[in-house]
């Protein structure tokens, strides 16, 4: 609420204070005015402890028969940091793309690093020069489909466990966390990895110092290799629609990734496989960018989600809101969002896509099943661009192509794009020519610049850029 709704609140309470009684409920007490404070009774409710998540879960798994492991039970508490809805939650969207719920699992579903990977990254990052880290890091990154910000979440998780001078350790958190927060507004992944890898390798003498203290190590920090193995949450999304579609069971869901991954094709593929011919009549399609204030959620999604829906016999009954770039939403249309989904959760289901999952609310977070959307590998978006470009019949050259795959950076509509605005400027798609029409610079023109900054004098290294 607003302060002055908060204000006109008290005058309210402080006028039916004889025959009503209000109970606020909140998640920032901060946030409410100490005016209303100060006429409650005051219950602060903790984060449930590991115990009771447990209790409640193993409750849960033995009432649906469900096959999880110990391993994996350990992971779902681990999670949940004592928030009992984002547990069964996890425990749901696990379910419904593996059979077995394990400890690899539920970290896959997620996308949450597995301890393993996060130990082997931390191995390359206190032992591995900057190219050789930087290499592996990205590689798995792409093959198990996981986003920056979590691994660095983790890593200065690590930072805090293992032994090192005081002052080596509050740099390296306060560099960490000035990461994180330029990553969750969306800065380039690639420039902040390497930011991550160059502020280990400044306290790398003390890093390793460290390690051999905590560890025992001789030279280096042996850390166990993990396995890295080919998977992307859009498999695992896929995996799980499909399920959800051929049960008849749908959860609210957050679809959240970097542009052109396929996000909105995916939920718009379960939505045809739902509804069928009827699909106009049960999916609300709106975008949050394009309208973004709380109008929406309270009128344009109310009067959908209020409105009778059709019974399809075998078919999903219930109606579909699919809210795309909810992450452009206001803060007080994620609530209204919220309250209108505590409403209608019998008959209707929303889908949330968004590229920046740390703009959504927590609240509405722990009310839907996460699927992080990873960026194409180059094998896949060469595969289609090949596809597209015999179908239409288009020259490209295999540096053009090569030139296309590394500047799309894994997303598909981005590559589309420039493969289409190169083709109207150039009938031949060569590699000059891709990066011409981007207004990218070409990898020759960067040697030569590279060359001029380390070699030539101020003034000379000026001129030449500039021109």
């Amino acid at each position: 609420m607003t302060k002055d709704a908060q204000f006109a609140l008290r005058r309210v309470i402080e006028r039916y204070t004889k025959s009503t009684r209000f109970a606020l409920i909140c998640n920032n007490v901060n946030k409410i005015i100490p005016a209303l404070q100060s006429r409650c009774t005051r219950f602060r409710f903790a984060p449930l402890d590991a115990v009771h998540v447990n209790e409640r879960l193993k409750h849960v798994i033995t009432a649906e028969g469900l096959d999880v492991t110990e391993d994996g039970l350990k992971a779902l508490v681990r999670l949940s940091n004592g928030d009992m809805r984002k547990a069964l939650n996890i425990l749901q969207s696990t379910h419904m793309a593996s059979q077995q719920i394990t400890e690899e699992a539920v970290y896959l579903c997620t996308g949450n690093p597995l301890p393993k990977d996060i130990e082997q990254i931390s191995y390359w990052l206190l032992n591995e020069p900057f190219s050789s880290s930087f290499q592996q890091i990205s590689d798995m990154k792409a093959t198990k489909g996981l986003a920056l910000v979590d691994i660095v979440r983790e890593v200065t998780m690590f930072v805090f466990r293992i032994k090192m001078p005081s002052d080596v350790r509050v740099q390296l958190i306060n560099d960490l966390a000035d990461i994180e927060y330029r990553l969750t507004f969306g800065c380039n992944d690639k420039l902040q990895l390497g930011s991550v890898i160059s502020t280990f390798t400044q306290a790398r003498s003390a890093l390793v110092a460290a390690a051999k203290l905590t560890f025992g190590c001789n030279d280096k920090l042996q850390l166990p290799r993990s396995v890295i193995f080919t998977f992307t949450q859009a498999r695992n999304a896929l995996v799980a629609a499909a399920k959800l579609t051929s049960e008849n069971k749908m959860p609210h869901l957050l679809l959240y990734g970097p542009p052109g991954t396929g996000k909105t094709s995916t939920i718009l593929a379960v939505a045809r496989k739902l509804f069928g011919a009827q699909m106009h009549n049960m999916v609300l399609e709106l975008n949050a960018s394009d309208e973004r204030g709380i109008d929406v959620v309270r009128q344009q999604i109310q009067d959908f989600a209020s409105t009778q829906s059709f019974s399809f016999g075998a078919k999903a009954s219930v109606k579909l809101v699919l809210l795309d770039e909810a992450d452009a939403m206001t803060k007080d249309a994620q609530f209204a969002l919220r309250r209108v989904i505590e409403r209608y959760t019998k008959s209707t289901r929303f889908a949330l896509i968004c590229n920046n999952v740390n703009k959504i609310i927590p609240a509405l977070q722990s009310r839907c099943t996460r699927f992080r959307f990873a960026p194409l590998d180059a094998v896949h978006v060469n595969e289609r661009l090949k596809h597209v470009i015999t179908a239409e019949g288009l020259d490209v050259t295999e540096d053009g192509l090569k030139a296309l795959v590394r500047l799309s950076n894994g997303d598909m509509r981005k590559a589309l794009n420039i493969l289409q605005s190169t083709h109207m400027a150039s009938q031949q798609i060569t590699e000059e020519a891709v990066y011409l029409c981007t207004g990218n610079p070409l990898p020759k023109d960067i040697e030569q610049i590279s060359y001029w900054l380390l070699n030539e004098p101020f003034s000379s290294s000026f001129q030449r850029i500039q021109h």
